[in-house]
C-alpha cells in the first residue's frame, strides 16, 4: 500500500554570510520561518531590520542579510541552548531574553467556552496533519475566529512560522490568542511574549520553567485543553 508521509528537511540559515544555525523542519513556508526565527530569537527587532532574503530549497539554504551592525554572531553561538523540541531546536539567550521583556499588562478577555471550539477549528485548518499525523499545529486567533494556521514537524518551528507570516502581512499579534498543538516550554513562552500575545493555549502540558516564565510575564498561559477540561497556569483573569 502506499501511505502519505510529513517530508523532513534540513534548512541551514545565514546571517549576513555566516552560518547561524541548521534546523529540521517541514520544506514548507521557508520565508515564514526565516522571518519568525530571526524575530523570535531577537536577532532583529522587526522586518524593518531585514534587508534581503534569498532561499535555495534545492541546497536546503536561506540567506538573510539584517541591518543590525551590532550582532555577533560569533558571540551568539555561546549562549545557544538546544531546545527540548523535537527538530533540534535551538535557542539564544534564553534567560537573558526573558529577563528583557516586559510584563504583559493586556486587558484582553477570552471567554472559557470559546477555547475548544477554536482548538477544534485549528485542528480541522491542519491539513498536512490530517495527511500524514506527523506535525504540529500552531494558530493565531480572535476570540471569534482562527486568522491563521501553520504546521511544521517542530512545534517551535511551527510557531516561528506563524509569526513570520503575521508579521509579513502586517498583523497585529498583542490583541490575539495562540494556539498550539504541541507542550509549551519556556522558550516557547519568550517566543510569545516578544510578540506581545497575552494569552497562550495548548493541547498538551506546559513545564515547571514555562509556568515560571508565564507567572513572570503576566501571560495567561493554559494546557490540556481537550474535551470539556483545561487546566489554566497563569493570569486566571483573562479568561471569563
Amino acid at each position: 500500500m502506499e501511505d502519505q508521509v510529513a517530508r523532513e528537511f534540513l534548512f541551514t540559515i545565514m546571517v549576513n554570510g555566516q552560518q547561524l544555525v541548521t534546523l529540521a523542519c517541514t520544506p514548507a513556508a521557508l520565508p515564514e520561518f526565516m522571518v519568525g526565527f530571526l524575530v523570535a530569537e531577537g536577532l532583529v527587532t522587526g522586518i524593518a531590520e531585514i534587508i534581503s532574503l534569498e532561499i535555495n530549497e534545492e541546497l536546503g539554504l536561506g540567506r538573510v542579510e539584517v541591518n543590525r551592525p551590532d550582532l555577533s554572531l560569533e558571540e551568539l553561538m555561546h549562549t545557544a541552548t538546544h531546545t527540548s523540541g523535537c527538530g533540534r531546536g535551538l535557542t539564544f539567550r534564553q534567560h537573558q531574553r526573558f529577563l528583557e521583556l516586559e510584563p504583559l499588562n493586556s486587558s484582553l478577555k477570552l471567554p472559557v467556552d470559546r477555547i475548544h471550539p477554536l482548538i477544534r477549528n485549528m485542528e480541522q485548518q491542519s491539513t498536512l496533519f490530517l495527511a500524514t499525523g506527523a506535525v504540529h499545529s500552531a494558530a493565531l486567533c480572535t476570540a471569534d475566529e482562527v486568522v491563521m494556521v501553520q504546521e511544521d514537524i517542530g512545534r517551535h518551528s511551527a510557531l516561528d512560522k506563524l509569526f513570520g507570516a503575521a508579521l509579513l502581512q502586517g498583523l497585529p499579534m498583542d490583541d490575539k490568542v495562540v494556539l498550539s498543538s504541541g507542550r509549551i516550554t519556556a522558550e516557547m513562552i519568550t517566543k510569545v511574549a516578544r510578540q506581545r500575545i497575552p494569552i497562550a493555549i495548548s493541547r498538551c502540558a506546559p513545564s515547571d520553567l514555562a509556568i515560571q516564565y508565564a507567572e513572570g510575564l503576566e501571560l495567561t498561559l493554559v494546557g490540556f485543553a481537550r474535551g470539556r477540561r483545561m487546566n489554566i497556569y497563569t493570569r486566571f483573569d483573562r479568561i471569563v
